[in-house]
C-alpha cells in the first residue's frame, strides 16, 4: 500500500459548516463509508446514520464527535 503526504493539500473555507445535508443526502443510499474533512466549527451530528463514518478534524485538535472515528489533523502554516 502506498502512503501519500498531505502536506501539498490546502483547505480553505471559513463560513460555518452545516454537515446535516451531508448525512441527508446518505441516509436512503449508504455509502461504504463516509469520509468528512472539518474544522469542527459547527453544529455536532447527534444520531449515528448506521454506516461507517470517518472524521477528519483540521486544525482543531479540542473537536469530539458522537459516533464514527476521529483523526486529528494538523495543517502547517506554509
Amino acid at each position: 500500500s502506498k502512503e501519500e503526504s498531505m502536506d501539498d493539500i490546502y483547505f480553505t473555507g471559513g463560513g460555518g459548516t452545516d454537515l446535516y445535508p451531508v448525512f441527508e443526502f446518505f441516509r436512503n443510499r449508504p455509502p461504504t463509508v463516509l469520509v468528512v474533512f472539518s474544522d469542527f466549527c459547527c453544529y455536532p451530528i447527534e444520531e449515528d446514520p448506521g454506516f461507517p463514518v470517518i472524521w477528519i478534524s483540521i486544525n482543531n485538535p479540542d473537536a469530539e464527535v458522537n459516533f464514527g472515528t476521529l483523526i486529528h489533523y494538523e495543517m502547517k502554516d506554509n
